[in-house]
């Protein structure tokens, strides 16, 4: 390699990480808002009221300032469908899928609540029974309603103020029910970590 054509090599390369270094740093740092293990009750068609263990994330800044514009992202809910109700639908049902419109309450922040709805893909029951994950993603062509940071000091911590979920139970030969769920009373919905406002 000529030695001119080496110098300009290096150049381009070095300049070239000096810009996505300065990408990196001008980026701002994201992570990941978790429930807790939550609890809903749903109507199942045929079977009646079942618990349902469910969980659910979002995407969002690491840190805020007050006034910030705070969009949160990627909202995902796990549901599991028990292995006992899979059992009992067995040779019975073709599969599931949910839909639900976690609303989020936003302390510290406004305005809010907020909401989105998600869906998950179907799911066969799968063989031999067992537990049925369904995974229940925003729609790539939807958005979180953006928050504004309120002031320097407080928190801004978000909780789960309603989860409203349907199941879709395909019994096959295009006969699909329903089953409503609703989010369990008494129980710790907040998402953490929280973010303290700065200035």
């Amino acid at each position: 390699m000529a030695p001119r054509f080496r110098r300009l090599l290096v150049a381009v390369t070095t300049l070239a990480a000096s810009l996505v270094a300065t990408s990196a740093e001008a980026a701002p740092a994201t992570q990941q808002f978790h429930s807790s293990d939550l609890q809903l009750t749903c109507d199942f068609p045929a079977l009646g009221a079942q618990y349902v263990d469910a969980a659910v994330s979002f995407e969002g800044p690491a840190s805020v300032s007050s006034g910030d514009t705070v969009q949160f992202s990627a909202l995902v809910a796990h549901l599991v469908i028990p292995r006992d109700v899979v059992q009992v639908y067995q040779g019975l049902v073709a599969g599931f899928r949910a839909t639900g419109t976690p609303t989020i309450d936003v302390q510290g922040g406004f305005p809010s609540p907020i909401s989105v709805t998600v869906a998950s893909p179907y799911r066969p029951l799968p063989m031999p029974p067992d537990d049925l994950v369904l995974t229940a993603y925003q729609d790539p062509g939807t958005t979180i309603p953006a928050v504004t940071a309120g002031m320097p000091g407080q928190t801004m911590a978000a909780s789960l103020d309603a989860f409203a979920v349907t199941l879709d139970v395909d019994f096959g030969l295009d006969l699909t029910l329903q089953g409503p769920c609703v989010l369990n009373a008494n129980q710790y919905t907040w998402f953490y970590p929280s973010l303290p406002i700065g200035f």
